[in-house]
Formats: structure tokens, C-alpha cells, sequence
């Protein structure tokens, strides 16, 4: 059940702690549980940093961005843009509720993230991804449904070794052509290694 969210009237003040609690309860749904599961802890270290009681519409845009580049703006150019996209999405809201007069990350630039060129994951790999708390339960459990389901069908598609599929193919019966229609022959194709050899 998710939290309940006390809403203020346009020009009352608005704390810094009221507004992070009305924010996460707007998005505390079970379909987005996963997506948002970083959302509470980065605005945790908002709170921390301007306080519980802070006036939201006081706060100055340069120390907002300050806070985003001195807590994420070392770390991996993904996890930076995550912290962004918690705060547009945050301000947004605060914004809708007149809560905030601007969105002070609109000059930040998201980061290029590289593409990922490594490697399959190992097995210990995988088990440590599925087993992550920062993920959502619903998520993992379809990782490894979608990750066994694969190891499943990889090994007999690996060892097929039989006939091709029947492939169908036009007939050239003239009786079938006179009744309107193309009759319909079944023929099998040799398997690939039988092909190769040739006569």
C-alpha cells in the first residue's frame, strides 16, 4: 500500500520533506516499484543536505546542481544521468504543484554512456544480477525466466542435425491450373552436409 501524500494549497509553504514524501507517493504504484527503486535514496540525499525543514521554493538552483555534480558527477556517466532524471522527474511535479518556480537541472547536460561491448555474463554473474535488493522482485523474477527459457533452447537447437523443414513449392499440374488454383507439391531439402558432397 503506498504512502499517503498531504497536499497544501497554492502558496503555502512547502518543505523540502514535505515535498519528497508527496512526490514518492505520487509514483509509489506496483507497475513502477522497479523502475523507481533508486528514486528514494537519491532524494534521501537531497533531503540531508538542505534539511527536513528547508523551504522548497528557497532553494537556489546552484546548489541543487552542486549537489549533483559533488554526490554522482564522479561516478559512472549512467549513474550520473540516473540522478538527473530523479531530479527533472521530481521537479516536474513540484513544479505542477506551484510548489517550485523552475526545474534548476534544465542546463545539465546528460552524459554519453558507452556503448557495452563486453562479454556474456558468467553463471556467478548472472546469479549476482538476479539477486540484487535494488531490484524489483518482478523484474528479476522475469530475468530468470527469460534467462532459462534461453538455456533451455539453446542445446537441442545446437544439436539438430536432421532433415530441413518441408518447403513447399509451386506444381505445375495443368488440370490444377484449369480449375482456377496452383496445386501444392511437398518436397524435402537434404541437410546441409548431404548438399555439400553432391552426387
Amino acid at each position: 500500500m503506498g504512502a499517503v501524500a498531504q497536499f497544501r494549497a497554492a502558496g503555502e509553504t512547502v518543505t523540502v520533506g514535505g515535498a519528497v514524501g508527496a512526490y514518492l507517493a505520487s509514483i509509489d504504484r506496483p507497475e513502477s516499484r522497479g523502475t523507481h527503486g533508486q528514486y528514494p535514496a537519491t532524494l534521501r540525499q537531497f533531503r540531508d543536505r538542505f534539511g527536513q525543514d528547508a523551504e522548497l521554493a528557497g532553494l537556489g538552483a546552484v546548489g541543487v546542481r552542486a549537489l549533483i555534480e559533488e554526490t554522482w558527477g564522479q561516478r559512472k556517466p549512467s549513474t550520473c544521468n540516473r540522478s538527473i532524471d530523479v531530479f527533472r522527474s521530481a521537479y516536474a511535479y513540484w513544479t505542477r504543484q506551484g510548489w517550485a518556480a523552475q526545474d534548476p537541472t534544465e542546463p545539465m547536460r546528460r552524459r554519453t554512456v558507452a556503448a557495452d561491448r563486453s562479454r556474456a555474463l558468467s553463471r556467478a554473474g548472472v546469479e549476482q544480477l538476479l539477486t540484487r535488493e535494488d531490484i524489483g522482485l518482478r523484474e528479476r523474477v522475469l530475468w530468470r525466466m527469460l534467462y532459462e527459457s534461453a538455456a533451455r533452447g539453446r542445446g537441442p537447437r545446437a544439436e539438430h542435425r536432421g532433415p530441413g523443414p518441408a518447403q513447399p513449392a509451386r506444381a505445375s499440374d495443368p488440370k490444377g491450373r484449369r480449375r482456377g488454383r496452383d496445386r501444392v507439391a511437398v518436397r524435402h531439402c537434404p541437410p546441409a552436409a548431404e548438399a555439400d558432397q553432391g552426387p
